[in-house]
């Protein structure tokens, strides 16, 4: 049996995957009979199937270009920036228990097993959390957040909201300055247009977007995740 890379048409003997583009061999098809009422070789359903096994090898460089330029300033800092509006204050999943109140839980977890991240507050203003959180309150400078963050040149920021930002605008000219990894955690209900605003973020600095709703797993099991992913 012969086996061939669906992308570059490499031959093999054997199923594996291919030491030029990296895409998987399988077994080659034989081509049917052009005569004989046997089936026709269609071209197009050769060159469709070629399509889709192929990798998009141009836009997978540029991004890995982008986050390797991004990493080129970057310190070995990881930050954890959490948004302390006023919305925060509001309950989420089954229990009675308020998005603030699982972010506290979280991080205070977090700061157990890995004790070099940061913590960076923000609501209208903006500080870094050493001790415990402050209450809710206030706006959402996410724009002001990042740019304070970007004094610390970190390697991996992620960011914990369940809104839109004051200033999107702002926010995304912040992040697309900020050195580094953008991760972001949308906390709430689906449908929000947070959701995708912060999926926006990660696309932009080569980072995950996940939406944590707090029926699954704790919110510091998404963190934990993020964070050694590093």
């Amino acid at each position: 049996m012969v086996f061939e890379c669906g992308n570059c048409h490499r031959n093999s003997t054997a199923e594996s995957f291919c030491s030029e583009c990296g895409e998987r061999i399988l077994p080659k098809q034989a081509e049917a009979p052009s005569s004989g009422g046997g089936q026709i070789a269609s071209p197009l359903s050769d060159v469709i199937k070629r399509a889709m096994n192929a990798k998009p090898q141009g836009v997978v460089a540029e991004a890995k270009q982008k986050v390797a330029k991004r990493m080129e300033k970057a310190s070995g800092e990881m930050l954890v920036v959490c948004d302390l509006s006023g919305s925060m204050a509001e309950g989420i999943g089954g229990l009675s228990v308020s998005k603030y109140e699982h972010l506290e839980i979280a991080l205070e977890d977090i700061r157990k097993a890995f004790p070099k991240v940061r913590v960076v507050g923000f609501n209208s203003t903006v500080k870094e959390i050493k001790g415990k959180l402050p209450p809710p309150g206030g706006g959402t400078d996410l724009a002001g957040a990042l740019k304070f963050a970007g004094k610390f040149r970190p390697a991996k920021t992620i960011i914990i909201s369940d809104g839109i930002p004051d200033n999107e605008h702002l926010a995304t000219c912040e992040a697309d300055t900020l050195t580094g990894i953008i991760d972001t955690i949308y906390c709430g209900p689906d449908g929000h247009p947070a959701i995708e605003f912060l999926r926006s973020l990660s696309r932009l600095a080569g980072g995950t977007s996940l939406a944590w709703d707090g029926f699954q797993s704790q919110l510091s099991a998404n963190i934990r995740g993020l964070l050694m992913g590093a």
